[in-house]
């Protein structure tokens, strides 16, 4: 486990910090454009194609969104919320392998 303080962010002023712990478990065999992840004892799904992290116990979705600074979720408040380094990395290595797929596959 990795404890990490991470800090949400607007385009305001505001700013709130916590505390979480995270874990990552990796899958090999993931489809392309997902991945998933695991903050506080919660597994998410990361879905690429439509922008969204999907908690898998509750179901419920949120927008996600890649910054310059990197990936970040949309808490019940609006706020756009970095992903932990570990997490953003596990994304970032899973839109790279999106991106990276070839135009024929059998070609």
């Amino acid at each position: 486990h990795l404890t990490l303080c991470l800090k949400k962010s607007r385009c305001s002023s505001r700013s709130v910090e916590n505390d979480i712990e995270v874990e990552v478990e990796e899958e090999d065999m993931m489809p392309r454009g997902i991945a998933e992840v695991e903050i506080n004892g919660e597994r998410y799904k990361i879905d690429l194609n439509q922008l969204t992290q999907e908690n898998l116990k509750t179901g419920r979705r949120r927008q996600i969104r890649r910054t310059e600074t990197g990936w970040k979720w949309c808490d019940d408040s609006g706020l756009f919320i970095p992903f932990d380094p570990v997490s953003n990395q596990k994304i970032e290595k899973c839109m790279e392998k999106t991106l990276n797929v070839p135009e024929n596959p059998n070609g």
